[in-house]
């Protein structure tokens, strides 16, 4: 009897390793309190830093294993396969992510755009671990258990520090994911436009991982490859007690802040900055607490516009900033391009110059006619060319080795602690012209453009909301009587196609599908052969109209091949043939496009005769 009791108890032991490594049999569980232990519940430990592939996961395994993932996954129309080829790590945090959205629940995505509100507090275990996607994150906290890892995955210091390190994998990385990120906003690069959009991620809580790059093993990748992504973090948000090193771009980027919190966090030998600001409006109010980092290329703080069409700026609040300079010319503070409303205060830094001397501690080659820049107790080295620098002036002077303040603004330096401080330059660049061309760009969803060109050589892109006019009113087709079929109906059959034709542009139609996924279509059935001219499409909810649309009208229900039409406008498509076209059917196609995850919606479409 001992003998068989001994069986059953090696046996039931080995059930629950073999239950451990290969991941769970039964369907997922997840707690309630909204607190979720990578380790606990996904069994990811440092020895387990291997691909699910390698750890004996089969396909017929991930439903259960990962299930709200797999729905994530395949509601992008990817093949579920590709997951084994990710890390148990990252597989692991993204399903908790995706689970406990408070909005999506369980992989049933009625947002647009994946944009996720998962308000949970993740945490990761000690270890070393790669992905291949990346980790996502949304409102809630992600923990790690320490930054300074001071061992590798190779078990060369057994006895290393606890702690918690993502790395990129780059040779790996999936195809899926355009930005190499360790941990990547959901919210990042969306526009929020859109009905059910998230136009802030608002009180995230990211802190105590190690963030690692390999920028050496990069190769010829130019996208975007940075430790963080952070989309308007807001309200309560802060990233803290965190390392971010050797990354091909910058350490931390981060794309506005209202308020946004940066707390005793550091960035070492990142080819871009090492703390990354973008901005688009000049309204940022960020903190930035003890910041540190060592030859970072791009300089270690950089506040800049996210691109030509925008402003930086803000009020950005600095304090015991430390910046070293070993082999790589590394600025304390760099502002670039065309700033809004800018008050930086520093509060003590320290600038430390071993290698490359350096020609500024603040500023760059920035403008904006609004701004104050208050420096107290600026720490300089002798090898410093500049206290501060705009586009247009210089500050210099101060006393190597000791505390230097100062206030310089648009109305000149009001202030200075020493006395041979100069300031050379004007403080305000010049007005000059712009010259405008008197025609602008075609509307294309629903805006149109044109560039302007200043008497100083500098370009830039001005923009008007625009719409397309549609035929005059008396050339309406009636479409009383018209029979309206598409590919699919979305919401279970709430958005029916007749919608598109009902009068009544609050009521829609929409595919359901993601575009990326399959061909979506409407059709309508005039019953009657009709002579087209040209059509409008408005779309149900803004951008998700028809991506590289296509058009077909003929006697046919069953559409062969589509026929010659000029497409302009997106939210509001005109429609237009060169000659008259004849036919009882009228179809319009959102044809696959790699990239483009809106759905397809009309909110009323009219048809126009000759």
């Amino acid at each position: 009897m001992r003998t068989i009791r001994n069986y059953i108890s090696r046996f039931l032991c080995l059930s629950l390793v073999l239950w451990a490594t290969m991941g769970q049999a039964a369907p997922r569980k997840y707690p309630n309190t909204g607190t979720i232990e990578l380790e606990k519940l996904y069994h990811v430990n440092k020895d387990k830093d291997k691909i699910l592939r390698d750890l004996g996961y089969s396909e017929a395994m991930l439903p259960d294993s990962f299930p709200a993932f797999v729905k994530f996954w395949e509601a992008h129309g990817w093949p579920k396969a590709e997951l084994l080829d990710l890390y148990l790590f990252e597989c692991g945090w993204n399903d908790a992510v995706v689970a406990t959205d408070t909005y999506i629940q369980f992989g049933i995505y009625i947002r647009p755009n994946f944009v996720l509100q998962s308000r949970a507090w993740i945490i990761a275990p000690d270890g070393w671990y790669r992905v291949r996607y990346g980790c996502m994150t949304a409102l809630g906290r992600y923990s790690g258990k320490h930054a300074q890892v001071y061992s590798d995955r190779s078990g060369a210091n057994p006895g290393c520090t606890p702690g918690t390190a993502i790395e990129i994998d780059h040779a790996g990385w999936s195809k899926r994911q355009p930005d190499r990120v360790c941990l990547n906003a959901t919210a990042w690069g969306k526009d929020y436009g859109v009905i059910g959009g998230l136009a802030y991620t608002e009180g995230i809580i990211i802190e105590n991982f190690r963030l690692v790059g390999n920028k050496s093993q990069a190769g010829n990748f130019t996208g975007l490859s940075t430790g963080v992504t952070l989309n308007e973090p807001g309200e309560n948000s802060v990233i803290a007690f965190c390392m971010s090193t050797d990354f091909p771009g910058a350490g931390y980027t981060i794309f506005n802040g209202t308020p946004f919190v940066v707390e005793t966090c550091s960035a070492f030998n990142n080819k871009g900055p090492g703390f990354d600001f973008l901005g688009s409006n000049g309204l940022c109010n960020v903190r930035i607490n003890t910041p540190s980092g060592d030859d970072n290329e791009g300089d270690l703080i950089c506040i800049r516009p996210k691109d030509a069409q925008s402003v930086g700026g803000g009020t950005f609040t600095i304090t015991n900033e430390k910046s070293e300079s070993r082999t790589v010319r590394q600025r304390p503070i760099r502002i670039e391009g065309k700033m809004g409303d800018l008050n930086l205060c520093i509060d003590g830094m320290t600038a430390n110059f071993d290698g490359p001397p350096c020609d500024y501690l603040i500023g760059g080659n920035w403008t904006g006619t609004q701004f104050e820049i208050n420096a107290r107790g600026i720490d300089l080295r002798s090898n410093t060319q500049a206290l501060a620098k705009s586009s247009t002036a210089t500050l210099t002077g101060g006393k190597p080795y000791s505390g230097n303040s100062f206030v310089w603004n648009d109305e000149g330096l009001a202030f200075k602690s020493r006395a041979n401080m100069s300031l050379s330059g004007t403080v305000t660049p010049p007005t000059g012209t712009w010259t405008c061309p008197p025609t602008w760009s075609a509307c294309v969803n629903g805006t149109q453009t044109r560039t302007c060109a200043h008497t100083d050589g500098s370009t830039r892109t001005e923009s008007q909301s625009c719409t397309v006019t549609p035929p005059p009113s008396g050339n309406t087709i009636s479409t009383a009587g018209w029979e309206v079929k598409a590919s699919a109906t979305n919401f279970g059959g709430r958005e029916l196609p007749a919608y598109a034709i009902d009068g009544k542009p609050e009521t829609v139609w929409s595919s359901g599908q993601r575009q990326d996924a399959v061909d979506a279509w409407i059709q309508f059935d005039a019953k009657t052969e009709q002579t087209f001219k040209s059509a409008t499409f408005n779309a149900g909810w803004v951008n998700d109209f028809a991506r590289a649309p296509q058009v077909y009208v003929g006697a046919s229900s069953t559409p062969i091949a589509g026929i010659t039409a000029t497409i302009t406008g997106t939210s509001t498509m005109m429609i237009t043939f060169p000659a008259p076209v004849k036919g009882r059917y009228f179809r319009l196609t959102a044809k696959k496009k790699t990239g483009a995850s809106n759905w397809f919606t009309v909110g009323e479409a009219t048809f126009y005769k000759p």
